[in-house]
């Protein structure tokens, strides 16, 4: 049995021998939790905490969902393909951070841009730009019709029009032309409750809270199945049944509970049947569920990471400063680059999200295509050769959460008309399905870790109300 920081993991082979050989009316937990990310491990561990059995299946091979910290050899940090940042300070992530023993480290807000004239500080455009987010109308229209607005179009420059689209389209994910600004107003005051714009960054890796929250599984047999894709849900009877067959093929294996917490991320509730990693629902879901999935969207990010020759402000990278933190390429092909401070100005990530990563990933189809982009874009952005900038990078990685099919994203957001839509997808159905991740959050929340784990919380109370009734 592979066993990783103590935690006792099953693959797929174990779970359809063990399968086999029991009654298939025999009932195998109380709650089957489909999905092994920040929600799903959050709502088992409280469940098992409750005297409940639980069996928490995840069809990647790790666990984390879309917090997945990787530790290529010689890089001097680790590397964070997803989940990097710590938005604020949520009271329910400090305190599950602070019980992982995990160190966080301060990374600073500090913003340049890409000018005619070379690299600038784009401090005061980026005031502008957040005094605008800030006021947005408590109205279910697009951010580009309040744009449009006079009242608002006469506060902008330019940039700072640029800015306000960028940082609604990369920091949410999102499309401009559809996403609610009600429901960005709603995030920001969520944000501002929470600590404000403070970012920092667990210097430990963010899978240490996927792997603490993981622990109480780790003390019964079985209880945490990776490998283990759910293709089909039943729950048409008094339970719930799971049919499921491993990651690398081989026969299908069914589970039986008196309940199921389902925590797939949108984009996989959102595919197509024929789709790898879609779940069928039998019987379908209700109708309002059905809609609710549908009327909520899904963003993609594409990150690059640099592990770069030399510190950032020195050689080809000086235009860059000494003590970058964000830096804005305009109009490059991934627009959005920082330092992720604390950890040394050896690294470099780049970020390109929301529609204009959808675009990026449909004209570069391969990662060396996508690195070939990115270098390019930066080094126009910074005025300098490209084949120099190339040559200071040592190494570099790729990911794209679009092209994850047990993610086909990276996190949710509300388009225009899809206000109510995270409340009904929350909403259990028949006292067999509940349903958690960040997509379910309605307190502003969606997209962030502390948002995930506050729904892992909510479900995991209603399935335990529900089972001791």
């Amino acid at each position: 049995m592979p066993v990783k920081s103590g935690l006792a993991i099953v693959n797929a082979p174990r779970v359809t021998h063990r399968l086999h050989v029991h009654a298939r009316a025999a009932r195998d937990a109380d709650v089957i939790v489909v999905g092994a990310g920040v929600a799903g491990l959050e709502a088992a561990g409280r469940l098992v905490r409750a005297g409940l059995s639980v069996i928490v299946l995840e069809a990647r091979p790790r666990i984390g969902g879309r917090i997945d910290t990787q530790r290529p050899p010689g890089w001097p940090a680790p590397v964070e393909a997803g989940a990097e940042f710590v938005h604020g300070r949520p009271n329910n992530l400090m305190r599950a951070l602070a019980a992982a023993r995990a160190r966080l480290g301060v990374h600073p807000g500090r913003h340049e841009r890409a000018r005619r004239a070379g690299v600038g500080p784009s401090q005061a455009v980026w005031m502008q730009a957040q005094s605008v987010i800030d006021d947005l109308p408590d109205e279910d229209v697009s951010i580009m019709d309040v744009l449009r607005r006079p009242a608002f179009a006469r506060r902008l420059s330019r940039p700072a029009r640029e800015m306000v689209i960028g940082f609604v389209e990369g920091f949410n994910a999102s499309d401009a032309r559809r996403v609610s600004a009600r429901g960005l107003k709603e995030q920001a005051e969520a944000t501002e409750a929470e600590g404000g714009d403070a970012l920092h960054r667990v210097r430990d890796g963010y899978d240490r809270l996927a792997l603490h929250l993981a622990a109480p599984l780790g003390r019964r047999e079985g209880a945490l199945r990776v490998a283990t894709v759910v293709s089909e849900i039943r729950w048409g009877g008094p339970g719930v049944a799971i049919v499921a067959h491993g990651a690398v093929g081989g026969p299908a294996s069914r589970l039986r509970a008196r309940a199921t917490l389902i925590t797939l991320p949108l984009g996989v509730l959102q595919a197509p049947r024929s789709a790898r990693g879609a779940v069928r629902f039998v019987p379908a879901l209700p109708r309002a569920k059905r809609s609710a999935i549908e009327r909520l969207a899904m963003g993609n990010v594409v990150k690059v990471v640099l592990r770069l020759r030399h510190p950032v402000g020195t050689g080809v990278f000086a235009p860059l400063g000494r003590d970058m933190s964000f830096f804005h390429a305009g109009a490059a092909a991934v627009p959005t680059w920082w330092v992720p401070r604390p950890f040394p100005p050896t690294l470099l990530v780049g970020w390109v999200a929301g529609r204009r990563a959808a675009a990026f990933a449909a004209r570069y189809r391969t990662s060396d295509a996508r690195l070939r982009a990115a270098l390019a874009g930066l080094a126009g952005a910074i005025h300098t050769n490209g084949a120099a900038v190339a040559a200071a990078v040592e190494d570099a990685r790729v990911f794209d959460w679009g092209a994850d099919p047990f993610a086909r994203g990276a996190y949710s957001w509300i388009p225009v008309g899809g206000l109510d839509a995270p409340a009904v997808l929350a909403a259990p159905v028949g006292g067999r399905l509940f349903f958690a991740g960040e997509a379910t959050d309605t307190a502003g929340d969606p997209g962030t870790v502390h948002g995930a784990l506050a729904t892992g919380t909510r479900a995991a109370s209603e399935i335990i109300g529900a089972l001791r009734r």
